[in-house]
């Protein structure tokens, strides 16, 4: 599937299962996307803005130019593959894991991280000091850290 200067808006992509997709300069907006399998070859130029991605496996293989994830929702979805450049902006992660090959560059500077796994998947990352604080003890387990009250 290859989506080229396309908008999609307010459409329900519940339990599709998209592989091999190319994404060109396409905005998904107000989209739901439960249980959603999407796999993308190639994301350049991608903004997607209030879209639900509850129980959704995202992977990226490569990212050109800018993708931007703006008020999304990723509740007990799967993130991964190649995060650098990427940028959750305003995102949700409750109960999210992370499953990044690269995040050189990946932006969640104003997402809500606690709750979310697989964060040292996200080295190179860019996060604030509040949020690092927040995910210290996610960050700890996941080091192997035997944590004592």
């Amino acid at each position: 599937l290859s989506l080229v200067d396309t908008v999609l808006r307010r459409c329900d992509l519940s339990a599709a299962i998209w592989q091999s997709v190319t994404l060109r300069q396409v905005e998904l907006l107000d989209c739901r996307a439960r249980g959603l399998r999407l796999s993308v070859d190639l994301a350049q130029d991608v903004y997607l803005s209030g879209c639900r991605f509850d129980q959704a496996t995202l992977r990226l293989e490569r990212v050109r130019g800018l993708v931007v994830f703006d008020g999304c929702v990723f509740s007990d979805a799967v993130v991964g593959g190649d995060l650098s450049s990427v940028v959750f902006a305003d995102c949700g992660f409750d109960d999210a894991e992370f499953a990044a090959t690269r995040a050189d560059g990946c932006d969640l500077r104003s997402s809500r991280l606690a709750g979310a796994r697989g964060l040292l998947t996200l080295r190179g990352a860019r996060i604030t000091t509040d949020q690092c604080t927040s995910i210290a003890p996610r960050l700890a387990f996941e080091a192997g850290f035997a944590l004592q009250p």
